[in-house]
C-alpha cells in the first residue's frame, strides 16, 4: 500500500492506494481516501500532513 497525492489546481487529494494483480494485469484500488490537504490540515491541528 502506499499514499497517493492527487493535484487539482484548487486541492491536493491524499488516498492510500494498493497494487492488485489480476491476470497478469496491474490494477489500483484505492483503500481509503484521506481528503484533502485543508481537511488534513484541520484533522491534525495545524501540523503539516507533508505534501
Amino acid at each position: 500500500m502506499r499514499l497517493q497525492i492527487s493535484r487539482s489546481k484548487n486541492a491536493a487529494s491524499f488516498y492510500v492506494i494498493k497494487t492488485i494483480y489480476t491476470n497478469g494485469k496491474e490494477h489500483t484500488q484505492i483503500v481509503e481516501k484521506l481528503g484533502t490537504y485543508n481537511e488534513l490540515l484541520k484533522k491534525l491541528n495545524g501540523q503539516d500532513p507533508g505534501i
